[in-house]
């Protein structure tokens, strides 16, 4: 397998699995927000976005400590 094949191949499968992991965090009954050790989120699912009044997506990238500060 050539190089470019290669990478492809690990594409497909980080997409594949990025794809289940979206599935498992929408069937989870609870809002779950995932953030990085710079404490920007990364994952959230739909009923996070519901808690903090987000469209789908759009908490991506925010900092976790602001949805804390607006919400206490």
């Amino acid at each position: 397998m050539s190089a470019t094949g290669q990478e492809l191949s690990t594409a497909k499968a980080h997409a594949i699995s990025e794809a289940k992991l979206g599935a498992f965090l929408e069937s989870i009954p609870q809002a779950v927000i995932v953030a990085n050790s710079a404490g920007h989120i990364v994952l959230a699912n739909e009923l996070a976005g519901q808690l903090f009044a987000y469209s789908p997506g759009d908490l991506t990238g925010k900092a976790a400590e602001t949805l804390l500060s607006k919400h206490l």
